[in-house]
C-alpha cells in the first residue's frame, strides 16, 4: 500500500513545498517517444529529440520514489510516444501495481485486443484513455499508420473494450476524438484566426 508520508519537508522545502499540495492528481511518465503513427496533428515534428526507450532501472526508480512519497494518486503513461511499444511495459505496469501504485495509460490504440485486455486486468491498470481522435476512415488518413487499415483500427478498439467490460473490475476508459470544427473569429476584424484542432484532456 501507498504511505501517507507526505513529501513536502523531506524532498520539497521552502516555497515549492508551500505552494504544492500532494499529492498530486497523477504524474506522467514517458516510457518512450517512440510511435507507430505519424500524426499530422502530433507535435511530435517539432520534437528534436533522440528516439529511445526509457531504461527499465529508472523506472522503476520513479516509481519507487512516488510510493514511498506518496507524490500522486496516480501514474499514467503518456506524453509523446507510444507506451505499449516498451519492450518492459508489462513488467512496468506490474511493478507499480506491486508497489499499490495506481496506473493510468493513454494511447493509440493500435496495440488493443482481447488479448491485451487480459494481460491489463492481471497488472490492475486503472484507466485507459484511448487516442482515437479520427473516428472515420477519411480522417484516419491524417494518422499516417504503417500497416494497419482503418477497419483493423477499429475492430481492434471495439474488440477491447468488449473484452474490459466483461470484467469483473473493469478499467475506466475514456475515447479521445480531435475536433477541427471549431472556427474562431476574432472581434472586430474581417479574417479569421482558422480552425482549431483540440485534442481532449487526458483526465
Amino acid at each position: 500500500m501507498l504511505t501517507t508520508v507526505q513529501p513536502t519537508s523531506k524532498r520539497f522545502p521552502g516555497r515549492f513545498g508551500e505552494l504544492v499540495k500532494f499529492p498530486l492528481q497523477r504524474i506522467h511518465i514517458e516510457l518512450t517517444n517512440v510511435c507507430n503513427f505519424d500524426c499530422t496533428f502530433c507535435p511530435k515534428q517539432e520534437m528534436t529529440r533522440h528516439y529511445e526507450y526509457m531504461d527499465f532501472e529508472r523506472v522503476c526508480g520513479i516509481i519507487d520514489e512516488i510510493a514511498e512519497y506518496n507524490m500522486a494518486e496516480k501514474i499514467t503513461f503518456h506524453v509523446m510516444g507510444e507506451p505499449f511499444m516498451h519492450p518492459r511495459f508489462f513488467e512496468i505496469l506490474d511493478y507499480a501495481a506491486q508497489l499499490g501504485v495506481k496506473t493510468g495509460i493513454t494511447t493509440n490504440g493500435t496495440y488493443l485486443d482481447e488479448e491485451q485486455a487480459i494481460k491489463l486486468e492481471k497488472v490492475t491498470a486503472s484507466q485507459i484513455n484511448i487516442s482515437l481522435q479520427t473516428p472515420d476512415e477519411e480522417s484516419f488518413k491524417t494518422r499516417k499508420a504503417r500497416r494497419m487499415k482503418f477497419d483493423e483500427y477499429h475492430n481492434r478498439i471495439l474488440e477491447f473494450i468488449g473484452a474490459c467490460l466483461k470484467q469483473t473490475k473493469p478499467p475506466k476508459i475514456k475515447v479521445h476524438f480531435l475536433n477541427t470544427s471549431i472556427k474562431t473569429e476574432v472581434p472586430g476584424e474581417d479574417w479569421t484566426v482558422g480552425t482549431m484542432s483540440v485534442i481532449n484532456n487526458t483526465e
